[in-house]
């Protein structure tokens, strides 16, 4: 009902244009998304006689290096991928959420400066997202379990036809006694790109959240709806350590 009154409305503006013979506005003109943060990721791989110990004991150094220079609502992640038991871990990512794009060219000049060269090669993402929050829930810890999914926009499918299937999703959660953020990040250069975060206590807890979830009436109404509009990758797993 919501949906068709949209489209309504949005038509009926469009025939009191004085100039009727034009296009009227997309309705992603009217509804766009209210980022909080950019952000941006990257890509790093610990050099063959390293591991994480030595990014470990990098990260300290890091804090105080940016602390000189960075805004109050800065963040950075590190984001470790969750593996098989006794597998190494060689690559990682680290996620910044910042309000000043030029936060970027900082981190990469507090990287060079401490060397972390030493350590790990690192190349930064050419695209950037911007940041928003779907769901937040208190989870109270900066050791946090992140599951990430890329995702596509079907061809005149974007963020404003999402929005209401997206409310109803927050709407669905609440019912839910757990705690879960849910992240949406929308690339900035193509809309038809997007990501998708949800963020847990720990692995325990994203099994109970699915299991709860599957048990709902409305998540195979709203995993529907998701799937007529977008298709996502195979998931990853990663333990984010918020240092900022």
């Amino acid at each position: 009902m919501k949906v068709t009154f949209l489209f309504i409305l949005f038509f009926l503006l469009g025939g009191c244009s004085p100039e009727n013979n034009q296009p009227t506005n997309s309705l992603s003109d009217f509804i766009k998304a209210d980022y909080s943060h950019y952000q941006s990721t990257i890509n790093c791989e610990l050099l063959p006689d390293k591991n994480l110990s030595s990014v470990e004991r990098f990260i300290p150094l890091l804090v105080d290096n940016l602390n000189k220079t960075r805004n109050e609502d800065d963040e950075v992640m590190f984001f470790f991928p969750i593996q098989a038991e006794n597998s190494n871990i060689s690559r990682f990512k680290i996620v910044l959420n910042h309000k000043d794009e030029l936060f970027v060219s900082t981190m990469n000049k507090s990287l060079l400066d401490l060397s972390f060269e030493d350590t790990a090669l690192c190349k930064t993402e050419e695209s950037i997202y911007g940041r928003l929050s779907l769901h937040e829930s208190n989870l109270g810890s900066n050791l946090l379990v992140t599951e990430m999914m890329s995702c596509n926009y079907f061809d005149n499918f974007n963020y404003a036809t999402m929005k209401l299937v997206f409310e109803e999703f927050a709407d669905a959660l609440i019912k839910i006694d757990q705690s879960i953020s849910i992240i949406y990040l929308e690339n900035l250069e193509d809309k038809s790109k997007f990501k998708w975060l949800n963020v847990f206590e720990s692995l325990d807890s994203r099994k109970r959240f699915v299991k709860y979830w599957q048990d709902l009436s409305v998540s195979n109404k709203i995993q529907t709806l998701l799937s007529e509009q977008s298709s996502c990758g195979a998931s990853n797993l990663f333990e984010s350590y918020k240092v900022i």
